[in-house]
């Protein structure tokens, strides 16, 4: 899904349920390695709480080696059956399922700030230098609606 399809589907799904446009926001959001954690078994993840957001994911064909797991639906980069939905809201957990993944940053030289926003989880801005894949994107990212 482009950036533009997934505008579209957020204006649609937000006329379903009965939102008019200054009810709500949309805006990009990017994650890079920056924004991860890894928990006590060693698991590398991200958590947002998302009620009263939706976020899209863009590009679902370019990732791989990750997982989300959220309370609508479920996306998995490397198996596609496996996909209930490309849009997440409620508590979303991505969660990296593989050695190497889609925001390992490329391995160019050249640095960049990415920077994302997940309601109450700040963004950090991010270096993307080094790394082991340079055909790997550098974040994972999304158009969100926050619904006022």
């Amino acid at each position: 899904m482009t950036e533009q399809t997934a505008i579209t589907f957020i204006e649609q799904y937000m006329r379903s349920i009965g939102k008019t446009k200054t009810q709500y926001y949309i805006e990009p959001v990017y994650f890079n390695s920056h924004h991860f954690s890894k928990d006590a078994r060693g698991i590398t993840f991200l958590e947002l709480k998302a009620q009263n957001q939706l976020y899209v994911l863009v590009n679902n064909d370019k990732y791989f080696g990750f997982e989300i797991i959220a309370d609508n639906n479920y996306f998995h980069a490397n198996i596609y059956s496996l996909n209930s939905g490309e849009h997440f809201t409620g508590n979303i957990r991505i969660e990296r399922i593989e050695d190497h993944w889609t925001i390992e940053p490329r391995n160019t030289g050249s640095s960049g700030g990415i920077s994302g926003n997940s309601g109450s989880n700040s963004g950090n801005n991010g270096s993307n230098t080094g790394g082991q894949n340079p055909s790997a994107r550098p974040y994972i990212a999304f158009i969100r609606a926050i619904i006022y």
